[in-house]
Parts: structure tokens; sequence; C-alpha cells
């Protein structure tokens, strides 16, 4: 979708899946858009999306970080993207891995860091 979805992209794709009664929610747009300011709060983005440049295939990380940062939080590190095999996935082999890594890293003390910068 080359960005966060929207409600009707996620109308759409339940129509195209037939409609059988899934929930489109509010999604990570309105998700953010319902949070309290985050004054402060330490924030990380990602997102899935096929292995492509991200010119081509968009990155909801970057959005996602753009939005928590406008409602106040600090971001710890660079949006980062997780590749999946299709559109629905299963991730590519290793990403599981690299984004446990990834998680570890965010939750290592701040002086055992090795995040990019921001």
């Amino acid at each position: 979708m080359h960005t966060l979805s929207s409600a009707t992209s996620r109308r759409g794709v339940a129509k195209g899946l037939g409609d059988v009664g899934i929930e489109i929610g509010i999604g990570m747009r309105g998700w953010l858009r319902s949070l309290p300011p985050l004054d402060g709060l330490a924030v990380a983005a990602f997102d899935t999306r096929i292995h492509k440049p991200v010119i081509v295939t968009g990155s909801a990380a970057r959005a996602i970080a753009r939005r928590a940062r406008r409602r106040g939080g600090r971001l710890v590190d660079k949006p980062h993207s997780f590749f999946v095999c299709e559109a629905e996935g299963p991730l590519e082999e290793g990403e599981l891995e690299r984004a446990a890594d990834w998680a570890a890293q965010l939750s290592a003390p701040a002086g055992h860091r090795q995040m990019h910068p921001v």
C-alpha cells in the first residue's frame, strides 16, 4: 500500500477476499491518532513488506515513525522493515531471527545498544 492502510484500502482487501465478515478495524493510522500525547516515550517502528526497493513498495514503518514523532514519541532507532515472501507472507527465511535480534537490541540497556542513528 506504500504507507499505512486506510479504512477504504482495508475494505477493498475485505471485498477482494469475498467479504467474509472481516472486521476492518481502525488500523495503525487510527490507533496512533487515538493515543494520548507520547511525551518523550521511547518508540520503535517496523513493518513487513516484500523485498523490493522502498521506492517500489513504500514503507509503513516510516509513516508510523513520522506519526509517532508528531504525537511526541522519541524514536530510538530508524524504522525497520522485515521481508515477506508474498503480500500475505510468510516471512522470508531468517527474518524472524532478524526481528528477534532487533527486539533484543531495543531492550538492551542504553549503554549496550548498537542502534542506527535516527
